[in-house]
């Protein structure tokens, strides 16, 4: 299993209550992969069901700057967990609110908690060891 860690950064239109992802980082031992949207998404179209609802149980009800810890809110589902959840709220300016999730271990495939559409946002196969040389076919090699 490999284990990660990922920040989400996150905005709530304080007018709808829509919460919508803008960017996910994770990071592995030896390689970091970033996607970030160039709008923000619907929480609900970027994660699988039951992580969306995790996640927004999560979030910041009040609208001020917010520290929060989840730490003794681990969330389990093959094949995919994570646990040390931190959010940090900024004060909502212009009725949007700015959210950073903190997971400090996902153990198993991240990809797995994202919809078909944006499992790319995590990586899925195992990076080689750091200082390994993954070996490529060169184009002229089938000629």
């Amino acid at each position: 299993m490999s284990n990660y860690q990922m920040t989400m950064q996150l905005q709530s239109d304080l007018d709808t209550g829509q919460w919508s992802v803008w960017k996910v980082e994770v990071r592995r031992a030896v390689a970091k992969t970033l996607t970030t949207f160039r709008a923000p998404i619907p929480l609900d179209a970027v994660f699988k069901g039951e992580v969306a609802r995790y996640l927004r149980q999560q979030l910041p009800v009040r609208t001020e700057p917010t520290v929060l810890s989840a730490d003794n809110k681990d969330f389990e589902s093959s094949p995919t967990s994570f646990s040390g959840i931190h959010i940090l709220a900024q004060r909502a300016i212009a009725g949007i609110q700015a959210v950073t999730i903190r997971i400090s271990e996902v153990i198993g495939a991240a990809s797995a908690i994202f919809l078909d559409a944006y499992e790319h946002a995590a990586p899925s196969r195992p990076q080689p060891p750091l200082g390994a040389v993954e070996r490529v076919p060169s184009p002229d090699a089938t000629l």
